[in-house]
């Protein structure tokens, strides 16, 4: 597949995405929330499920990125902006399901991606301030930032005994052949 059949491809699949990432983003989350909220309960059962949950709203918005820009991303840096925002959004979620998962790169993932967040925050808010005729920053966008930047960088840092004993993560010990 040629490059520019892959980007229209991305294309495509951010435009479908978009109108539909409100609504959808909603309903994964509350699932999300549950799952994480049930996982002491149930433990291991709800695993697969979580890790679907996750991986799911990672790819919605990194397709997201690749949506046609808004009447007001005409600018570059604008465009840029938009994609690191949302590609730092699929690494940050991804970071944290491997944290949750006790998988290895989670530190890094959530690091890269989260801290990226956190930065792209006030830089959002001074270029968007900065325009003369501005539309205000979608509210969903800065909270979708501050959520997934701020939990990523909190679980990041968290005890991860303080999170085995709330079940939130699990205790795996993998044994070394010798």
């Amino acid at each position: 597949m040629t490059k520019t059949k892959q980007n229209e491809t991305a294309i495509k699949i951010g435009n479908w995405i978009a109108p539909r990432l409100d609504k959808s983003e909603l309903i994964l989350s509350a699932l999300i929330i549950a799952g994480l909220a049930m996982k002491p309960i149930f433990g291991l059962q709800l695993n697969i499920a979580i890790i679907l949950l996750f991986s799911i709203s990672s790819v919605m918005y990194f397709f997201n990125s690749f949506s046609d820009p808004d009447s007001n991303m005409e600018d570059k840096v604008d465009l840029f902006i938009k994609y690191l925002t949302y590609w730092s959004l699929s690494i940050g979620l991804l970071g944290i399901l491997f944290r949750l998962q006790s998988w290895p790169g989670s530190d890094r993932m959530i690091i890269v991606g989260c801290s990226t967040l956190i930065v792209l925050f006030p830089v959002i808010l001074i270029r968007n301030s900065k325009k003369p005729d501005s539309t205000p920053v979608p509210i969903r966008l800065l909270l979708r930032i501050l959520l997934i930047g701020s939990l990523g960088l909190l679980l990041n840092f968290a005890d991860k005994d303080y999170l085995t004993d709330i079940g939130l993560i699990d205790d795996l010990i993998i044994e070394k052949s010798e």
